[in-house]
C-alpha cells in the first residue's frame, strides 16, 4: 500500500508541474499575440489618416498603357502654293500667326496676270460698246429706221464681246482673282495690275512659311515647297497601337487619357 500511495503522490506532483508549465506557456503566447495589436482612439485614427468605410461590390476597372501618336486632321491642313509664276513682293503672315479663311497672306507680282487683266479691261470695254450699239439698233428697228439684218448683226457682235469677256474673267478667277478685285481694276493704282493676292484657304495657324520676300516662284513646279502650311488644330486624331493580347480589354466608349 505504501507503494501505491507513493505512486499516487508522484503522479500528483507531476500533474502540478504540468499545470504550472501550461499556465506559463499560455501567458507567453498571450504576450506574443498582444505585441502585434495597436489600439487607437477615434481621434488618433483620424490624425493618422486612417479612414474606415463599409466594403461594397463594384466593377473591376483595368487600365492599359498603350503607345499613341497625335496627328492633325488631314482635311484641316492646307498647303498654299503659288497660283501663278512671279515674284513675291509682300508677305502678311508669319509662322505661328492665326489667319482667317480669305485673309490675304501674300502678294505675287506676275506678268501673266498683268496681261490677263489688260485683256479683261479691253474685253469689258468692247462688251460695253457692243451693248450700246445693240441698244441703238433696237431703238432704230422699233422706229423702222434700220433693217432686221443690222439688228441681228449688232446682237451677234454683243454676244461675241460678252463671250470674250467671260472667257478672260474665268481665267482670272482660276488664279484666285475675285469679282470684287475685277470691279476695282478701273481705279487700281498704276503698276498694280500685275499684283496677285494669295488668300488663306482655311482658318488656322501658319505652322510653316517657305515664302521669302523677293523670291521667284513657279506655279508649274511640282517639286517646289508650298509657300505656306496652315493647320486648323481644333480637331486632332489619336493613333493608338493596341497589342493583340489586349484587344479583349478594349470596348467602345471607354475613356481614354492622353
Amino acid at each position: 500500500m505504501h507503494a501505491d500511495h507513493d505512486a499516487h503522490e508522484t503522479h500528483s506532483d507531476h500533474d502540478e508541474h504540468g499545470n504550472e508549465h501550461a499556465e506559463h506557456g499560455g501567458e507567453a503566447h498571450g504576450s506574443e499575440a498582444h505585441e502585434d495589436v495597436v489600439e487607437l482612439s477615434a481621434a488618433e485614427a483620424r490624425d493618422a489618416g486612417i479612414v474606415l468605410s463599409e466594403a461594397q461590390t463594384s466593377l473591376f476597372q483595368e487600365t492599359l498603357s498603350l503607345p499613341a501618336e497625335l496627328r492633325f486632321d488631314a482635311d484641316r491642313v492646307a498647303e498654299v502654293s503659288p497660283p501663278v509664276s512671279g515674284r513675291v513682293i509682300r508677305l502678311f503672315a508669319s509662322e505661328g500667326e492665326h489667319v482667317q479663311r480669305g485673309d490675304t497672306i501674300a502678294i505675287i507680282s506676275s506678268r501673266e496676270i498683268a496681261d490677263l487683266k489688260a485683256d479683261f479691261l479691253k474685253a469689258r470695254a468692247s462688251e460695253k460698246l457692243a451693248a450700246q450699239a445693240l441698244q441703238r439698233e433696237e431703238t432704230l428697228f422699233e422706229d423702222r429706221i434700220t433693217s432686221e439684218a443690222d439688228l441681228l448683226t449688232a446682237r451677234a457682235a454683243f454676244s461675241e464681246a460678252e463671250a470674250e469677256r467671260e472667257a478672260v474673267e474665268n481665267q482670272l478667277h482660276a488664279f484666285g482673282i475675285t469679282h470684287a478685285e475685277l470691279d476695282g481694276l478701273d481705279s487700281a493704282p498704276d503698276g498694280s495690275l500685275a499684283n496677285t493676292p494669295i488668300h488663306a484657304p482655311i482658318s488656322g495657324v501658319v505652322v510653316a512659311r517657305k515664302a521669302t520676300l523677293g523670291a521667284a516662284v513657279t506655279a508649274e513646279d511640282a517639286s517646289a515647297s508650298a509657300l505656306f502650311t496652315i493647320v486648323d488644330g481644333s480637331v486632332l486624331w489619336a493613333d493608338i497601337a493596341v497589342y493583340k493580347q489586349d484587344t479583349g480589354a478594349i470596348r467602345e466608349g471607354a475613356a481614354v487619357t492622353l
